[in-house]
């Protein structure tokens, strides 16, 4: 490897490697929330579900994972009419958990047909649309000009640079997600960050001294802690 081109063949590799996370978080989110729905759609074929039921669970979800925003009523109705639309999860696996949460209730409120949804959801990986981008193929009827899809998503990222890239890094229900499986360790993720920081602040040997972490202050009569509190020899503050 070059020295010159060092940096930006770095760059790229995090960038990848950022997107590749950002792809198998998303995979686990909508995963869940078509496994939830194949949950919601028994329950409803066995007459033992409506929308007052919907709205108990989606109430009960919220108080036991409160920094969860997923468990709206609307959002539960998405999961369950996904399972519905896509009885087989190898379908899912293959076409729809590529894409945001948000482009796959797209897919369900504006076509008909499984065959057109998953049409456009594998397009809109390879080409990496936005979910407005594809908004406008769907109402321009971009299907009745193009039908051939023969690339293999298993081995693909979206195109770099693309909205659906940044949408999937971006992609707050994979936060979400995440905070859901990770909410028990979050003491223990805060003091690790703030550790790493505070070691990187001390290493760039810039002026920073370490005063103290969870630095206690009395600010208009109320009690407040700063994680770490430095103060900097050459600027003096």
């Amino acid at each position: 490897m070059a020295v010159d081109n060092f940096p930006s063949e770095l760059k790229q590799q995090i960038q990848d490697a950022q997107l590749r996370a950002a792809l198998a978080v998303n995979q686990s989110v909508i995963t869940l929330y078509w496994q939830i729905g194949k949950l919601l759609l028994v329950r409803k074929e066995q007459a033992e579900w409506n929308d007052d039921a919907t709205s108990q669970l989606s109430q009960e979800l919220t108080r036991q994972f409160p920094n969860v925003t997923s468990f709206s009523p609307r959002n539960l109705e998405y999961m369950r009419r996904m399972a519905a639309a896509y009885p087989d999860e190898k379908l899912v696996q293959q076409a729809f958990v590529h894409l945001p949460w948000k482009h796959n209730q797209f897919l369900l409120d504006k076509l008909e047909s499984r065959e057109e949804r998953v049409w456009y959801a594998l397009k809109a990986f390879e080409y990496g649309w936005s979910h407005n981008i594809l908004a406008i193929h769907i109402e321009r009827n971009r299907i009745a000009r193009e039908t051939q899809i023969d690339f293999d998503l298993s081995q693909t990222l979206p195109p770099e640079g693309s909205d659906l890239s940044r949408l999937l890094i971006e992609n707050q229900h994979s936060v979400n997600l995440i905070k859901l499986q990770e909410i028990e360790k979050e003491d223990n993720l805060k003091q690790a960050l703030v550790n790493h920081i505070g070691h990187f602040l001390l290493g760039l040997n810039a002026g920073f001294a370490l005063v103290g972490s969870q630095y206690r202050f009395d600010v208009g009569g109320g009690e407040f802690f700063a994680d770490l509190l430095y103060y900097h020899v050459r600027l003096r503050r």
